[in-house]
């Protein structure tokens, strides 16, 4: 495929089209929109200010009569290369449809354009003692909008799931310019197929998303957090299954191994024993009358898998010192190198023990990497953080390790990707994971929604030997 570039006469159609103001072709303003959170760096050749779903699919218009790229961003912030303009084209730019539009106690739904800040939303809802539960560690800057693109999950995950689980409709532009609504503003629809959450984690390459109903539920009455220290995360996981075998379903349970403690303890003075090998921080909500007791039953069931000190929480400054260590990893990593490559593999809980150990024994192979790992272990979920100099000789190693690591995750019964999504970071890990027959039909169904192929190209699908050309550069692959 060859897309074409933005001459004279195509830049001046596209500002009749979405209103010359909407329209960004300044050098500093396309260099803003050139990368996201992994670093990749790729110029635009425009961007365009959506503030409404009608320019939206005027702009999708354009692009399929003019045959340009055209990539979806919100705040930019994904970790899997999903957002940057990898083959030029246009930016289309959500940040200013950030309006909440309707909030429903009653039917426990909000109505939201993509623009709007995860954390704003939770904060509003709560004024009404509602929650909208999806909390990724970036809510106070990643937009709904692209939450629903990589189907967002964050420390909730293990009692409230994921995004995909509070999308209840959506008004979308597919890849050829229909503006459509998708799914119900109901908690029951099973009306034909399920497109809605087809949607939800296509990482903007089958449509653009205008508008999200999104399910609520009230807010808990009352935390508690626990914190326990192990010698080992083989005891620890054990402990994990203690806890839900005591019918007992945390909000979150986090862990961290050893060398992610000892990178926060150069980073800022802790309470945390120096021979803990494995932390385990869960937490709790409910009514206020059951968290005393809940936290109790927790504390019992670590301490019966050998955990050696166990502290509680209930008061909301004691819960923050808890979650202390937890919350000072990301900064922390920084002191040990400038750059990383933040991964999210995901496997059954019960193997993550023996999904540690591996990744610690390929990174034995790769001495000049250090590889932190924390995460959300209620759904098995491991952050493995490769941190490495700013060289193109490690930034290669980086991937090489990352690259030896993914047939493990894949043997164990896990996902190249529990969270962050797939973008061009990880597509080429995708056909260890899925046969050559899904994988068709995932080619099958981007060319239903965008035939022309013009939304997000080279990203969450495997090209194989397909080439796409550009015209200012020549055959570049996907």
């Amino acid at each position: 495929m060859r897309f074409n570039r933005l001459d004279n006469a195509a830049l001046s159609e596209l500002r009749s089209v979405v209103g010359e103001r909407n329209v960004l072709t300044g050098r500093a303003d396309l260099l803003c929109y050139s990368y996201d959170a992994t670093k990749q760096e790729s110029l635009p050749e425009a961007v365009v200010i959506i503030t409404d779903s009608r320019q939206a699919r005027e702009l999708v218009l354009f692009c399929n009569r003019r045959l340009v790229p055209l990539y979806a961003r919100g705040a930019g912030s994904n970790l899997s290369g999903g957002s940057f303009p990898s083959f030029g084209g246009i930016v289309a730019d959500f940040s200013k449809m950030n309006r909440i539009l309707s909030i429903s106690p009653d039917d426990l739904v909000a109505v939201v354009e993509p623009g709007v800040i995860t954390g704003d939303l939770q904060r509003k809802v709560a004024e009404f003692g509602l929650k909208y539960p999806p909390d990724p560690a970036s809510a106070d800057f990643s937009t709904i909008g692209g939450n629903i693109a990589e189907c967002a999950g964050g420390l909730t995950g293990v009692k409230y799931g994921v995004t995909r689980d509070y999308v209840l409709s959506l008004e979308v532009v597919t890849g050829s310019g229909e503006l459509v609504r998708l799914g119900r503003p109901t908690l029951k629809d099973v009306a034909g197929l399920d497109l809605t959450r087809l949607v939800v984690g296509s990482e903007g390459t089958l449509a653009l998303v205008t508008q999200a109903t999104l399910k609520l539920i009230p807010m808990p009455e009352s935390e508690a957090v626990v914190r326990a220290c192990y010698d080992s995360l083989e005891k620890l996981a054990a402990a994990c299954g203690r806890i839900f075998a005591r019918r007992i379903f945390p909000t979150t349970m986090e862990f961290m191994d050893r060398p992610s403690l000892d990178c926060v303890r150069d980073y800022r003075k802790t309470d945390i024993p120096l021979e803990t090998d494995a932390l385990l921080l869960v937490a709790l909500d409910g009514s206020a009358a059951e968290m005393q007791s809940q936290a109790e039953r927790v504390k019992e069931a670590c301490l019966e898998g050998g955990a050696f000190d166990v502290r509680t929480a209930l008061l909301p400054e004691d819960r923050e010192r808890l979650w202390g260590a937890r919350k000072a990893i990301s900064p922390a990593l920084y002191r040990i190198a400038p750059r990383k490559l933040n991964e999210d593999i995901c496997v059954p809980r019960s193997k993550l023990p023996e999904m540690v150990r591996r990744i610690a024994a390929r990174a034995g192979q790769f001495p000049t990497l250090k590889v932190i790992n924390f995460g959300h272990i209620g759904d098995g979920n491991i952050h493995m953080n490769v941190q490495h100099e700013d060289t193109e000789e490690d930034y290669r190693l980086s991937h090489q390790f990352m690259a030896s690591v993914m047939p493990d995750v894949v043997e164990l019964g896990g996902t190249v990707s529990g969270e962050h999504g797939i973008g061009n970071r990880k597509v080429e890990f995708l056909p260890m994971e899925l046969g050559p027959q899904v994988l068709e039909l995932m080619r099958k169904v981007k060319k239903v929604f965008d035939p022309r192929g013009i939304l997000n190209p080279g990203k969450l699908l495997p090209a194989g030997d397909t080439e796409i050309e550009t015209a200012n550069g020549g055959a570049t692959r996907a």
